[in-house]
């Protein structure tokens, strides 16, 4: 994109932003609320202003005349006719029958409203517990990790190649193991770069690729272990993005909490595991959550901005009009 256009963008991004925070305004429960006390005081002021403004005598007189409700204008009211006044009177207030059943109405509205806001919180406060309950059973899992080097890696990594000490073939567990699969890959991918390189610019292509090498060097090795926890990490994004009650702001914040528990080794795992063909609609979540958008640069970043585009790494408002890339299989 050029300049010109990058400075367009930028610019009906703040344009429309405010837009966007009015309509979240107006979707919310006080919003509704407001409206809704606004209207009755209207009504009320307008009533009340009957009696003392010949405005407000006409008007209403002109629209009682049209609909043929004379005993509604305060013309009628205030008759000084004798004969007439206390039919008038009584006419008057049974007029006020109408006006009963409009306020009821808006009043039956109020409580079901009420009741509608009620269920929603009673529901998010169910959700948060069972999204908790989730969240600590992901960390079980990811407790329950094992992860060993494997003989080529150990005799082909120099103990200074970013390590705190020279790596072995024990068995590593938790966020240890997670480390320890993450730089394993690294050393796979980095053996296949020049061929990498060549299928870049093709995201067919260059998904299975990754994709056969993490299945081949990492997952099959520790499948019962690493299987598990992405199973788990599944079942909460679709959890949260499968509620029927829970707004999109929710929904996002949700994943922000998902995204916060997870280190960087475990976002590059994530990405990879959903490149698989065993892994349904698990990158379509991690775009949609944007479960990479603090994922470390680097060359595995590079390879997977071409298969999730670019919004998936990107901020919360960069990532409007979110666009599945990834072919359903």
């Amino acid at each position: 994109m050029t300049l010109a256009g990058q400075i367009g963008e930028h610019h009906l991004i703040r344009l429309f932003s405010p837009l966007r925070k009015v309509k979240r305004l107006l979707s919310s429960q006080t919003a509704t609320n407001i409206l809704f006390f606004a209207f009755c005081g209207a009504v009320a002021t307008i009533w009340l202003h009957w009696l003392r403004d010949p405005f407000y005598v006409d008007l209403v007189g002109t629209i009682c005349g049209t609909f043929d409700c004379p005993a509604w204008t305060p013309k009628a009211f205030l008759s000084t006719d004798p004969e007439g006044t206390a039919t008038r009177l009584g006419l008057w207030g049974d007029s006020f029958g109408a006006l009963n059943a409009l306020l009821s109405a808006f009043g039956f509205m109020a409580v079901v409203l009420t009741l509608i806001q009620q269920q929603r919180d009673q529901h998010r406060q169910r959700f948060d517990a069972t999204f908790f309950e989730m969240l600590n059973m992901l960390r079980e899992e990811r407790e329950g990790i094992r992860f060993a080097y494997s003989k080529r890696y150990v005799t082909s990594v120099p103990s200074t190649q970013e390590m705190d000490d020279k790596p072995d073939q024990k068995s590593y567990r938790g966020r240890n193991a997670i480390r320890a699969a993450a730089r394993e890959y690294s050393f796979w991918m980095r053996n296949r770069i020049n061929q990498l390189d060549l299928i870049q610019h093709d995201p067919d292509t260059l998904r299975a690729a990754l994709a056969k090498l993490y299945v081949s060097k990492v997952h099959s090795r520790y499948e019962s272990r690493l299987g598990s926890y992405f199973r788990v990490m599944y079942t909460i994004l679709e959890k949260v993005d499968s509620d029927r009650l829970l707004r999109p702001a929710e929904k996002q914040r949700y994943g922000n909490m998902l995204r916060a528990q997870m280190t960087n080794y475990e976002v590059q795992l994530a990405a990879l595991n959903g490149l698989a063909d065993f892994a349904k609609d698990f990158p379509l979540l991690i775009q949609k959550y944007r479960i990479m958008k603090y994922m470390r640069k680097g060359k595995l970043r590079t390879y997977l901005i071409q298969i999730y585009g670019p919004k998936a790494f990107a901020g919360r408002d960069e990532n409007e009009g979110f666009v599945n890339i990834i072919p359903k299989r």
